[in-house]
């Protein structure tokens, strides 16, 4: 009579290792091929060239590449292929602060594509202007950037892990 056979943890996180390396470079190469076809698309068709919607998708590929290559990559590093660049003091300060800034302006890129759709199609579009979209992409960076900056102040490798250090950031 069939008997179960239950993996063990050890089989479970090798499968796990398996998927991670073998599907998350599958995903980062597809991811970085996307976004290069985007901003190739939004930039040189003049359809897209002039609006200011194609400015922020273009700005949110660029970024979201960023992003795909800096947390996805030490992902499938440190999970896939068990290097964990993470506990050296410069590279844990940097991957936090470019994954968090890389993300946030994502983010608010897609938003501002968003918003720039409903004000373009209103009585406001006026405000629909590819000198805006660039000022408030600038904001944005900016805004990003310093909100990024207290990765680079609390996070630290003391305890052998990329942490945060300080209480009250870590709330």
């Amino acid at each position: 009579k069939g008997y179960l056979i239950m993996p063990t943890i050890l089989d479970l996180k090798f499968a796990l290792k398996e998927v991670t390396a073998y599907f998350g470079l599958f995903i980062l190469i597809i991811g970085i091929i996307g976004g290069i076809l985007n901003v190739i698309i939004f930039t040189t068709l003049k359809t897209f060239r002039e609006t200011t919607c194609a400015f922020y998708l273009t700005f949110a590929s660029i970024v979201g590449m960023g992003q795909l290559f800096t947390a996805l990559f030490v992902r499938i590093l440190s999970d896939g292929f068990s290097i964990d660049p993470r506990p050296m003091l410069w590279f844990c300060k940097t991957y936090f602060f470019a994954s968090n800034w890389c993300l946030s302006v994502w983010l608010t890129s897609m938003c501002l594509a968003t918003i720039d759709q409903v004000l373009s199609m209103s009585k406001y579009r006026h405000l629909s202007n590819l000198r805006l979209a660039q000022r408030f992409t600038l904001i944005a960076c900016i805004f990003w950037f310093i909100h990024s900056l207290f990765t680079l102040i609390y996070w630290d490798t003391s305890s052998g892990t990329c942490t945060v250090f300080n209480p009250l950031y870590s709330i």
